[in-house]
C-alpha cells in the first residue's frame, strides 16, 4: 500500500515572529539571493498570503509572486516595501572578522529546491542546528495543538 505525504510548505511551520526572523536571517546568510526572494514570499504567505500582501504594498499581487520566488529578481525598494508590510526592519551586522566559515547558498546547503525540504546538509556547518531548532520547536507546536484540539473534541462529545 502506498504512503500518502501532505506537500511541505515552510509557511505552515512559520508561527511565530521568533520564527520568521530566524528564517529570514538563516535564509539571508547564505548570500543567495533567490532563496532570499523566495523566503520572503514564504512569509508573506505565512502571514496571510500574497493579496494582502499586495493591497498593503501597492504593488500588484502577480508582480509579488514573481519577485518572490527563485526565479525572481525583486527591486531593493520593493523588498523595503514587502518588508514593512511584514512588520519588519532591514538591519546591518558586521561579519564575522576572521571567520573561516565559507558563505554557502542556504538552498546548496539544505539541498532545497522549490521550498520542498530533503535535509541532507553538512554535519559541520553550524547553520544547521539553528535551522534543525527552527523544525523541531514548529514539530512541538504542531503537536501541542493537535493534543489540545484532541481534548477540546472529548470535551464537546462529553458535553
Amino acid at each position: 500500500m502506498a504512503e500518502k505525504f501532505k506537500e511541505w510548505d515552510t509557511a505552515d511551520i512559520l508561527t511565530s515572529e521568533e520564527m520568521i526572523t530566524e528564517y529570514l536571517n538563516v535564509s539571508f546568510e547564505g548570500n543567495d539571493l533567490p532563496y532570499a526572494a523566495n523566503a520572503l514570499g514564504t512569509v508573506a504567505r505565512a502571514k496571510g498570503g500574497m493579496t494582502k500582501l499586495a493591497s498593503e504594498t501597492g504593488i500588484a499581487r502577480e508582480a509579488l509572486h514573481r519577485a518572490l520566488s527563485y526565479d525572481g529578481n525583486p527591486e531593493f525598494a520593493t523588498v523595503l516595501k514587502v518588508m514593512k508590510a511584514l512588520g519588519l526592519r532591514l538591519a546591518a551586522r558586521p561579519a564575522a572578522s576572521g571567520s573561516k566559515i565559507k558563505a554557502v547558498p542556504l538552498r546548496k546547503l539544505l539541498r532545497i529546491k522549490n521550498d520542498h525540504a530533503k535535509l541532507r546538509w553538512d554535519e559541520n556547518d553550524p547553520r544547521r542546528v539553528r535551522v534543525q531548532g527552527l523544525v523541531r520547536e514548529a514539530l512541538k507546536q504542531s503537536a501541542k495543538r493537535k493534543k489540545a484540539a484532541k481534548s477540546a473534541g472529548t470535551k464537546r462529545k462529553a458535553a
